[in-house]
């Protein structure tokens, strides 16, 4: 587990009107996270439920003191929430479970859903007087800032320090190169010089052959140059006149040292020699030799040879690198410290600019504008960016959260719809549910009810979005629960109304078809609460009837005097071989195409009598087919729902009549195949291609 590096309290009285406070610390907080706005909107999402949860329940009856503390580590950040209220009806360490709450309709069940769905951990913990809501989200490749954090100045510091380092080194090894090659050749020079002139003051003795005249030429030669390590004077054939380091030479044969030529005449050349060849030390020197003929007129009379030690050479050029290096340092010195200052003085009208910012971060009202220069027009336009910025930070806060609240309402949505029917001997059923682009408050069950009857009901909710959500669940947990001891649709109904009246918001309704089934005596007790009417298929008389007892909607605000129970009605009827029923909602029929016409009951009536033949799921295929040839691209702005329950007698008598046909017409000479068709299971069959297709569309 990573270490928190980081970590910021505050304290806030606990009421909704420090939920703004509490926002601006916990942005500044996350200032230096490398979060996108999405993401800080979504955690700000969470904390903000959190927080209103513990509001809401921690301090239910007075306000308290609530304490946010924010914890930044390499991999993670965590937010804990203090409070010394009531504990919160949620176990450390529990799962929130979608569909118990559903079923429940715990109130802020489905923000602790949310809450999850946001952060990677949630947990509740309860010490002595204190609970803590503590919530951690997982940065994705960290979104952490590197631990060293460099200013603007000191960016640019640091930059033109480095540049004035590599223009200085550069500069120091190219002056150094040449300074070398300018002493290199005036030492050089020198040393010609000198074998020029002892070659032009030797001529004359060698020409006359006097070696006394030679000699006192090289010894006064070598006590003006102590550099010399070696000066012979020779005759065109090598024989020794003068040998300022070793008179015992004389009238010997010259030779070169090691590695050297005399030839060619005049061209310095380098070698190594060891001082004490005798000893295992080695003290190998570098030493420049020449060779200098030595003319009388234009006859050759012999040469001059010495060599000097580099010592001296070397001694010149580390005291003109030294001198460079002094010049070097003090110039990066001395521009170092300008690129400083000048850094400063550039860089103050950005920290004033980023001041600014930070203060607009944390909710002042902008950066202070000075001058009229750039910089000040750079204030300017952050000011207004700034405001614009604070307008569009606003807006997707609320469509993240209203995203969030849609992605939540369609799972509560596909939680509700049935995951498996009942079978109905003798009948089948099929049933679509086509959600809308905004997630509507469309729903159908199944369910028992008393006397073995079976509950079938198709609702609509006026809400949309979260509230229309939490108007299905409570809606459809009310059917089930007050069915089991009812049997007449108007008494159930008006059981679920008393209930609505407090569990939905006051400025929404639902309006319900119930249908109860006595499937053993093929009977219909049906009410509806404002709902739109019954279709029935008479397979006799080959027709649709429609059925839409009174009601008033439910969980809708009654005026003085009038009551839901003196208003709902019951009906009845019995059905007959080949009938079937539809339940629909209305988004079938004010489903309008391109140029704004609906859809309409006729034409549904006109499609289900036309579709009398076909299997319950075969009719549901064909509305789809119908409804969307019909809208075209324009779709359907409400949520799409039908149900169908038909007797499977006409459906089978239709098979039955189309095989007798096709054996007469094989009697006839025609080939028709007589395999019996595949009796349909006679159970509940629903025409729904995958779960996802309740709420996912």
């Amino acid at each position: 587990m990573s270490r928190v590096l980081k970590e910021s309290t505050a304290f806030f009285q606990a009421r909704p009107a420090a939920l703004e406070e509490l926002r601006r610390f916990m942005l500044s907080a996350l200032w230096e996270l490398s979060l996108s706005t999405k993401d800080q909107s979504a955690l700000w999402l969470a904390v903000e439920e959190a927080a209103t949860n513990v509001m809401r329940h921690a301090y239910l009856y007075a306000e308290g003191p609530l304490r946010l503390s924010v914890r930044t580590a390499k991999d993670y950040v965590e937010f804990s929430l203090y409070d010394r209220g009531r504990r919160l009806e949620i176990k450390e360490g529990e799962k929130l479970d979608l569909s118990r709450l559903v079923e429940t309709g715990r109130k802020g069940g489905l923000g602790l859903y949310l809450i999850e769905k946001i952060m990677d951990e949630v947990g509740y913990l309860s010490r002595g007087e204190e609970n803590e809501f503590r919530m951690r989200k997982y940065l994705k490749n960290s979104s952490l800032p590197p631990l060293v954090r460099f200013s603007l100045r000191t960016k640019v510091a640091l930059f033109g320090t480095i540049i004035l380092a590599g223009l200085v080194v550069g500069s120091f090894f190219t002056a150094q190169r040449k300074i070398t090659e300018t002493i290199t050749a005036n030492f050089e020079q020198k040393l010609g010089d000198l074998a020029v002139g002892l070659a032009s003051a030797a001529a004359d003795g060698l020409f006359h052959q006097n070696d006394l005249m030679l000699s006192s030429l090289v010894s006064k030669t070598r006590e003006a140059h102590p550099e010399l390590a070696m000066l012979v004077i020779a005759d065109r054939n090598n024989k020794v006149w003068a040998d300022a380091f070793g008179p015992w030479q004389l009238l010997s044969v010259y030779e070169p040292p090691p590695g050297v030529s005399a030839e060619p005449a005049g061209v310095p050349q380098r070698f190594t020699v060891d001082e004490n060849p005798a000893t295992s030390v080695q003290t190998a020197e570098v030493r420049y030799y020449l060779a200098q003929k030595i003319h009388s007129g234009e006859n050759l009379l012999g040469s001059v040879h010495l060599s000097v030690s580099t010592a001296g050479l070397e001694a010149e050029l580390a005291q003109a690198r030294s001198f460079l290096v002094q010049i070097c340092l003090s110039v990066f010195l001395f521009g170092t410290l300008a690129i400083w200052l000048l850094s400063a003085y550039l860089s103050r009208p950005f920290r004033r600019l980023a001041e600014g910012l930070r203060r607009v971060k944390e909710g002042e009202a902008g950066v202070p504008v000075t001058g009229r220069d750039e910089f000040g027009q750079i204030a300017r336009s952050v000011n207004e960016i700034t405001a614009q910025f604070k307008k569009s930070q606003k807006e997707l806060l609320e469509q993240e959260k209203m995203r969030r609240e849609m992605e939540l309402a369609q799972e509560v949505q596909h939680a509700l719809l049935p995951a498996e029917f009942p079978t109905i001997e003798g009948m089948e059923v099929a049933a679509w549910y086509q959600s809308a682009r905004e997630v509507g408050g469309d729903f159908f069950d199944f369910f028992p009810a008393g006397r073995g009857l079976l509950g079938i009901a198709v609702a609509d909710v006026s809400g949309k979005g979260v509230p229309g959500a939490l108007g299905m669940a409570m809606v459809r947990t009310a059917l089930r629960l007050e069915a089991k001891g009812a049997s007449s649709p108007a008494e159930i109904l008006c059981r679920v109304n008393q209930l609505a009246a407090e569990g939905i918001a006051r400025n929404m309704f639902v309006t319900i078809f119930l249908v109860l089934l006595d499937v053993n005596q093929r009977k219909l007790f049906f009410s509806s609460a404002g709902h739109l009417p019954m279709l029935l298929y008479r397979a006799a008389e080959r027709k649709v009837l429609r059925f839409n007892p009174a009601g008033l909607p439910v969980g809708l605000d009654l005026p003085e005097g009038a009551s839901f129970e003196e208003k709902i009605k019951v009906e009845e009827l019995a059905l007959e071989r080949g009938d079937f029923f539809l339940l629909h909602t209305d988004g079938i029929i004010e489903a309008a195409d391109g140029n704004g016409q609906r859809f309409g009951t006729e034409r549904l009536v006109r499609l289900v009598e036309q579709s009398a033949g076909l299997s319950a799921e075969e009719l549901i295929g064909r509305l789809k087919t119908e409804l969307a040839g019909f809208t075209g691209m324009a779709g359907w702005g409400d949520d799409v729902t039908a149900l169908v329950v038909k007797d499977r007698a006409l459906f089978a008598e239709n098979i039955k009549e189309s095989l007798k046909e096709g054996l007469e017409e094989g009697a006839n000479g025609v080939n028709v195949g007589t395999k019996e068709p595949e009796a349909q299971p006679a159970g509940l069959e629903v025409s729904l291609e995958e779960r996802g297709e309740h709420a996912g569309h």
